[in-house]
């Protein structure tokens, strides 16, 4: 038997990745090896930031704190570079090496107190480990360096509160960078709202105003809600009424939510880390064009789309083909992206629209789809609700149908 040339391809790629993978230990460390180093590589996972540094001084030191009562991660790369000046470029220049260190296996553990003590002009990658406390510090042997490029896995403000995150000498001076670039940009996954359903014990009802109501009540009325949710003044009902909340809000149309609950929502979502559902899907409506720019750009889309909306007085009248694509772009990015990339202010202004650019209303998903966790199988949406969903998937197939039938 003779194989093709692409089936050959594949079977050597195959062949390939298990090289590359090795055998695998069932108690094997997780890491940057084997498949997960792999994966990265695939991904092309960069550093989130990097600056350089003119220094003065022998020691220096880098500081994580709790945000919120919590480390944004229990752990953060950092690849520093001995440098000949602080400039812009030479800091960019580094860029390719930062991403290969951070990928390779050549990253240091380092301990909340401990030391980073071998900086080089080829770079070096260490891993800080946060403490148990919520300051955790890392001294940095700068002895003979005057200027240094560092490369960050997160962005280092994700860890700041109260101190900036280098410091030199015992008075903890701070150290700002003389240029800075962006490298990436990350967001922490969230937890699907079917699988927060079922953990917190709740359904999803479009049609149950009360409890959605009861929600926004019970997060207005306890001022412990309004705190990170990792906080000791938060509680458990705090955190299973925002998710009620939010997988409402999110999945529902918006006059199946009330407009307290719509609005209110927005006050209380840097408190929280949410969780994940799309809007369900209408047959009666059509679907949305592609969203203009990416979500990490949405926000100057929707800066721009709220002054096209002024301009062309489409709080009056949302009829014109201006006010219909600018209300689209909105609700698209709305849907679509991390709450965190969205400014509050102009969230809260897509609602205030929603009225009367209803007629302009259009799906952001593609198709109807079952709210599932995938982990337990658990269905989230309540059974009064699933004839909308049986409603939904009619309405989406009977035009195509009725077409089919047509032209046999």
């Amino acid at each position: 038997m003779r194989l093709g040339i692409s089936k050959v391809s594949v079977i050597a790629a195959i062949v390939a990745t298990i090289l590359l993978l090795g055998p695998q230990s069932a108690h094997a460390r997780a890491g940057p090896t084997g498949l997960s180093h792999f994966r990265s590589l695939l991904e092309g996972e960069e550093p989130e930031w990097g600056g350089s540094f003119a220094l003065s001084g022998n020691s220096h030191t880098w500081h994580m704190q709790q945000v919120g009562c919590k480390y944004a991660d229990p752990s953060m790369k950092l690849i520093f570079f001995k440098t000949s000046d602080a400039s812009k470029q030479t800091m960019q220049n580094k860029k390719n090496d930062a991403t290969t260190l951070m990928n390779g296996n050549s990253c240091t553990d380092v301990e909340a107190g401990g030391t980073i003590s071998s900086i080089t002009t080829a770079g070096d990658c260490y891993n800080l480990k946060v403490g148990t406390g919520s300051h955790s510090k890392y001294t940095i042997d700068t002895t003979g360096i005057d200027t240094l490029v560092v490369y960050a896995q997160h962005v280092p403000t994700e860890f700041e509160d109260t101190q900036h995150y280098l410091t030199v000498g015992t008075a903890e001076t701070d150290v700002e960078p003389s240029s800075t670039t962006d490298a990436g940009h990350h967001h922490h996954a969230k937890e699907a709202c079917a699988c927060a359903a079922d953990t917190h014990g709740f359904t999803i009802d479009c049609g149950n105003s009360a409890a959605i109501t009861a929600a926004i009540d019970y997060l207005n009325a306890n001022t412990g809600c309004a705190t990170a949710e990792a906080c000791p003044t938060n509680s458990a009902e705090c955190k299973k009424q925002y998710l009620l909340l939010m997988a409402h809000h999110d999945y529902c149309a918006h006059d199946e939510i009330p407009a307290a609950a719509e609005k209110g929502i927005h006050d209380f979502e840097s408190y929280y880390a949410g969780c994940s559902i799309k809007r369900r899907y209408n047959g009666n409506l059509p679907d949305c064009p592609a969203l203009a720019a990416a979500c990490s750009e949405a926000s100057d889309l929707l800066s721009n789309a709220i002054t096209i909306l002024d301009t062309n007085n489409c709080a009056a009248d949302c009829s014109s083909s201006t006010c219909k694509e600018m209300y689209r772009d909105i609700l698209m990015a709305h849907d679509n992206c991390d709450h965190d990339d969205l400014p509050t202010t102009l969230e809260k202004t897509l609602h205030d629209l929603e009225e009367i650019c209803e007629a302009n209303l259009c799906n952001t998903v593609s198709a109807p789809f079952e709210v599932v966790c995938a982990a337990t199988g658990y269905n989230a949406v309540a059974t009064s609700d699933t004839a909308g969903l049986f409603k939904a998937i009619v309405a989406a197939t009977a035009i195509p149908t009725a077409i089919m039938l047509l032209a046999a």
